[in-house]
């Protein structure tokens, strides 16, 4: 079997899953998991082939998380929002690139991420892949570089919390996945 050039090794991957409790600020922004914990399993599961290692973003407790990776909470005197979740998991990452999700979407296809991070890797001014079904975008699925840290980390502390007005102040690209 041919490895794909364009594909990073799975190693140099970390799957960052993304959990937000109904109450954190932004959270009606990102798709919500019903029962994180058995959702977390389920984007774990997924996404084992493609990345080495996984980290479980949440503004909530812990505790239910801790059997699917390092698990950690928005970075002290951040408000705790999804993009305050997004900073914890690339503060965690040790990898160059991530692969990221919410737990209320724990089945993205594999095609799909393979696209987002065969895109990530042959652009190299990008700094994150979003895909779109040419309506609508979903940018809480993405693939990105852990160098996107310093710009985000800058975002938040100029009072950013909106992903839409991240995603007009950071070089992205979008991957056309489907029909809308």
């Amino acid at each position: 079997m041919r490895m794909d050039p364009w594909l990073p090794h799975p190693q140099s991957v970390t799957a960052l899953i993304l959990v937000l409790d109904a109450g954190a600020s932004g959270a009606a922004a990102m798709p919500m998991a019903l029962d994180s914990a058995a959702e977390v399993a389920r984007s774990v599961a997924n996404l084992k082939r493609r990345c080495g290692s996984a980290i479980v973003a949440t503004t909530g407790d812990p505790r239910p998380y801790q059997g699917f990776g390092r698990v950690v909470g928005p970075p002290q005197g951040r408000e705790a929002g999804p993009l305050a979740c997004l900073e914890a998991g690339m503060l965690a990452a040790r990898t160059p690139w991530l692969l990221v999700i919410p737990a209320g979407l724990p089945e993205v296809p594999a095609e799909v991420l393979a696209d987002l991070l065969r895109t990530l890797r042959s652009q190299p001014v990008m700094r994150l892949v979003i895909p779109t079904d040419g309506d609508r975008v979903q940018p809480w699925v993405s693939a990105m570089r852990r160098t996107t840290l310093p710009d985000l980390g800058r975002f938040l502390d100029a009072g950013g919390s909106d992903i839409f007005d991240w995603l007009e102040v950071t070089p992205h690209a979008r991957v056309n996945v489907g029909s809308g």
